[in-house]
Order: C-alpha cells, then structure tokens, then sequence
C-alpha cells in the first residue's frame, strides 16, 4: 500500500478518536440541548445552546413571523420578560408594554398602554 495514503488514514483516525473523545465528554457532561424561545427583540428568537441545562450560548435568529406587533401579539402570562413596545394579549385584551426591559409585571401593572 502507498504510504501516503497510509499517512492520511492514520490522521484520519487520530482526528475521529478526538472527535470521539469530544462527543463522550459532552454526552458525560448530561448533552447539549438547542431549543427556540422569543429573545429580548421584537422580531428575533434565541436559538438557546445548552449543556446539561446550563445555558453556553444565545443567537439571534430572525422570526419568520414576527411576534409582539399589534397584528400578532405575544400571549402574556406573569412570569413573561418583557419587551418595550411590545404588544401583548390577555383575556381578548391587547396591550403595549412601556416600562422596563425584561421585568415581570401584572396585566394590571401601570407600565401598559392599553390600544
């Protein structure tokens, strides 16, 4: 056998066996999970890298649809960060968030403008 293809299956295999190594440490590590959620722009999602639900890295990602605009509001619950000038909807109500960025609020909360 040539030896120059020798040498190239030699690195070759030395390159899968880190490879290998890389994905054993990871899947010890409890994986990497990539999930999609509504960022702190309107119009964008975070596409969410994590590591045994550690969170390792945020990209934006352009929402095909956006949402948070008055012909497609996010849906508020309690718990939701929100976004300024970002319209919501609640119990066949829609509203405008004037305060902070990402602070909770109630829907009775002073920081809305009702449209």
């Amino acid at each position: 056998m040539r030896s120059d293809i020798m040498e190239q299956a030699v690195a070759l295999k030395a390159k899968m066996d880190a490879n290998q190594q890389i994905v054993d440490t990871v899947e010890a590590a409890g994986g990497i999970t990539v999930t999609v959620e509504q960022s702190d722009k309107l119009g964008f999602d975070w596409r969410v890298y994590a590591v045994n639900r550690v969170i390792v890295r945020r990209d934006y990602e352009p929402q095909a649809n956006p949402v948070g605009t008055a012909d497609n509001p996010i849906m508020w619950t309690p718990d939701a960060r929100l976004i300024p000038n970002g319209y919501y909807a609640y119990g066949g109500e829609v509203k405008v968030w004037m305060g902070e960025s990402g602070v909770s609020a109630e829907w009775n909360d002073a920081g809305w403008a009702a449209i």
